[in-house]
């Protein structure tokens, strides 16, 4: 299938859409940035796959740099640090905004850079014992993205929410355990 054909079956966006995007951050996405509580970011790994991670915290928790810039603190996590040796290894990644009750999400890519000087963590609210790292991404290209998957989700009705306790839900023990216990064979069908 060829992009035309892909064009030709969806048919084109409104103008709007088409034209719906900046290349920095208009004060819209200021606004959407500064309400955020979760941020997924994409990045690509050294076998040129796509790795994506969420970044969570207060509104605020990704600074607003300049127009250009924005940065968030490392919190310490699983150490596995695949978003940042990927970024290290390639500076491309993907954002997405995500702000707990708004259907519509806030996207944006550009350039990252992995901090790790303290004195400029520091300048930027961290401190050495919380935070080894800082990423500041070099925006290139922000726009805005329909609520349709979180409407069909019905991702913020709380009644559509599955009860922890009676679901089958794995949980992130029962995972890790499972998946390295996998690891030493071939999985059952």
């Amino acid at each position: 299938m060829s992009q035309s054909d892909l064009r030709q079956l969806y048919g084109k966006p409104s103008e709007l859409v088409r034209e719906a995007h900046v290349p920095f951050l208009d004060d819209t996405a200021r606004r959407f940035i500064r309400t955020c509580r979760l941020l997924l970011i994409s990045s690509i790994n050294e076998e040129g796959f796509v790795d994506i991670s969420p970044r969570g915290g207060e509104p605020g928790f990704v600074r607003i740099v300049d127009n250009r810039t924005i940065e968030f603190l490392d919190i310490p996590g699983n150490k596995k640090i695949l978003t940042f040796t990927n970024i290290v290894n390639n500076s491309r990644v993907g954002l997405m905004f995500v702000v707990p009750g708004i259907l519509e999400l806030l996207r944006a890519y550009g350039n990252a850079e992995l901090i790790t000087d303290q004195k400029q963590i520091a300048e930027s609210g961290g401190n050495s014992e919380n935070n080894k790292g800082l990423v500041r991404v070099h925006i290139k290209k922000v726009f805005p993205h329909c609520g349709k998957a979180i409407t069909q989700a019905d991702l913020w009705n709380p009644d559509s929410w599955q009860n922890e306790a009676t679901s089958e839900v794995p949980g992130i023990i029962d995972m890790a355990r499972g998946m390295a216990s996998a690891r030493q064979g071939e999985p059952d069908d």
